[in-house]
């Protein structure tokens, strides 16, 4: 019985799914699927995305498009203060650079003002 099985599926090529060169199928499979992720991911964040736009957040799609992960632009500008190595300051007084925080602003060459 196994051997007619054998020889019937090596015959039978439609049952036969380990790839060939130049099959393109499983390719074009995992293509249609990736857009299809894409599309809905585009779909379900459609009003978070204009709202990062209209913050002018940076939005980057994860996980194959269906997930989204939002930053500000200014988190650029924020650097640990070197006065207080980002403390903020010791037990009894606050840093006075970045007043506790442990960062300070940095002024990008790209940026104005």
């Amino acid at each position: 019985m196994r051997v007619l099985l054998f020889h019937w599926r090596r015959r039978n090529h439609a049952l036969d799914s380990s790839p060939r060169a130049g099959d393109s199928m499983p390719i074009v499979v995992s293509a249609w699927l990736a857009r299809c992720r894409q599309r809905l991911g585009d779909r379900l964040f459609t009003i978070d995305d204009a709202r990062a736009r209209v913050h002018g957040w940076q939005i980057t799609p994860i996980e194959g498009g269906l997930g989204r992960r939002y930053r500000e632009r200014r988190f650029d500008s924020l650097a640990t203060c070197q006065a207080c190595n980002g403390h903020g300051g010791r037990q009894d007084a606050l840093c006075q650079p970045c007043l506790g925080s442990g960062r300070v602003i940095v002024q990008h060459p790209h940026q104005e003002g």
